[in-house]
């Protein structure tokens, strides 16, 4: 296990943060809503995630996108999934890591928390919600990381079969061009890059190889997770979404959806790698094809 040095500290527009470092990764969480990792990069390099700082994504609710990294619960449904996230967050060191819980969402009952650990040089965040009323609901836990500008994206494809049977689900949503130039879809992996000035684009699938990655800068962002075969997700079967539009590019994974009966918790987890990469063509060999 590695060591985590951690100290609360006040950042000039997020206010009350947790800032946590290991070995070369530097994260920062806020404290005053979320939970949310607002930071996270390399030790004295850039955030490799969006901020907002001046709200230009926010709701009439109060919500606010504000950036970084975020657990909703899906499917996406307003307003349960904009819940504002405004109070306070606690948060304890735990043998599991450090543990931030949010508040009650009065309109879904449930209570998220995010638990950061580490192991070697890979950041592990476990996203748990838990069912506070009384009756049961169904969710599936979702983990969007909304990823700075200028990067490009690489989800790989499934491996290719010598039979006749379909091995993949594509979903597309309405305002998706399929034909956008962004957008590569390649034999083994599919390349979407984020640029100004341009429209919403989002696609779904069963990603059965369990990563997807952003290059940006110098700087390769890797995240795992699990894909369970016959699970039922979401959005016609997704376990992984991307998002991008003129400002930032979302990583999002999910898991099932299932029914929490109440007092009962379901957990989806995630295992982020950050690492120096010179190209594109340098971090397509660092990662599992």
């Amino acid at each position: 296990m590695s060591t985590i040095q951690y100290q609360q500290v006040d950042h000039e527009v997020w206010g009350s943060c947790l800032e946590i470092v290991n070995e070369d990764v530097r994260l920062l969480v806020t404290l005053n809503y979320g939970p949310r990792i607002i930071h996270c990069g390399l030790v004295d390099g850039k955030n490799l995630f969006f901020e907002d700082p001046n709200n230009k994504y926010h709701e009439e609710n109060g919500f606010r996108l504000c950036g970084g990294h975020r657990f909703w619960l899906s499917p996406e449904v307003y307003p349960d999934t904009y819940e504002p996230a405004l109070s306070p967050v606690a948060w304890i060191q735990t043998e599991a890591g450090l543990v931030f819980t949010s508040a009650v969402d009065q309109v879904t009952s449930t209570q998220k928390e995010i638990v950061i650990s580490f192991m070697d040089n890979r950041v592990h965040v476990r996203h748990r919600v838990t069912n506070v009323g009384e009756k049961a609901v169904e969710h599936a836990p979702w983990a969007l990381s909304m990823m700075a500008p200028g990067g490009t994206a690489l989800v790989p494809q499934p491996d290719m079969y010598a039979d006749l049977l379909p091995n993949r689900k594509l979903i597309i949503w309405p305002y998706t061009d399929m034909s956008d130039p962004r957008v590569h879809w390649g034999k083994e992996v599919i390349t979407v890059a984020q640029r100004s000035d341009t429209l919403p684009f989002k696609f779904g699938m069963n990603q059965v190889k369990q990563w997807a990655a952003y290059y940006n800068d110098g700087v390769l962002f890797q995240k795992t997770f699990e894909h369970r075969e016959g699970a039922n997700y979401p959005d016609f079967g997704c376990s992984f979404e991307l998002y991008t539009n003129e400002d930032f590019l979302e990583l999002e994974t999910l898991g099932p959806l299932v029914t929490i009966q109440p007092n009962e918790s379901i957990q989806h987890d995630e295992w982020w790698t950050i690492t120096r990469s010179d190209s594109i063509v340098d971090s397509m060999k660092q990662l599992p094809f």
